[in-house]
């Protein structure tokens, strides 16, 4: 049963993206019930940092997602899923802009060695982080994609000063990794 469920959330989880890909384009999409939803006003933040690693040992580092706070400063714990799994669900605690969350995350793309995704299943916001890894002369490109939606005024008002807190904090996260792996 558990399976079933979890298979339910991902498809959810699609359509969401699938509704989020429609407001950028200017139409207003069904929800997963049928109904019309609101105009999504979406953020898109991405950085790149070149590791002198293979991808398979910045994959081991990144996908252990209980080791995510060492890299990723803004986000204090992570209760990782049983198994690294699409549909599987985890926990975590951030503190951004000075504010403590609690968010419940499900995964959406677990492909060894380059693409782990994961988005926001019960929290204020539609919020999508994707890791994409690729060789390259060297070692690894990793690259870290966060995507955000927002349906509420307010979110929209606060969008500009967010996104440029989120970009410098996406830039960090990166020198970190990289500090992190290159030791």
């Amino acid at each position: 049963a558990r399976k079933d469920e979890d298979a339910g959330r991902a498809v959810a989880t699609s359509r969401t993206r699938t509704q989020r890909a429609a407001s950028v384009a200017g139409v207003n999409p069904p929800n997963v019930c049928g109904q019309s939803t609101r105009l999504l006003a979406v953020s898109r933040f991405e950085g790149s940092v070149v590791i002198a690693r293979p991808p398979e040992e910045v994959w081991s580092y990144v996908a252990d997602l209980a080791r995510t706070p060492e890299w990723r400063t803004t986000v204090q714990t992570v209760e990782p899923p049983e198994e690294l799994e699409v549909g599987a669900e985890f926990g975590a605690t951030t503190r951004v802009l000075g504010r403590q969350w609690r968010w419940t995350l499900v995964l959406d793309a677990v492909e060894p060695p380059t693409t782990l995704s994961y988005s926001v299943a019960q929290g204020f916001t539609d919020l999508t982080v994707t890791y994409r890894l690729a060789p390259v002369e060297g070692g690894c490109r990793f690259s870290l994609v966060a995507e955000s939606a927002a349906d509420r005024a307010i979110e929209r008002l606060l969008e500009p000063i967010a996104g440029r807190v989120l970009r410098r904090q996406t830039s960090r996260h990166l020198e970190n990794l990289k500090a992190a792996l290159d030791a």
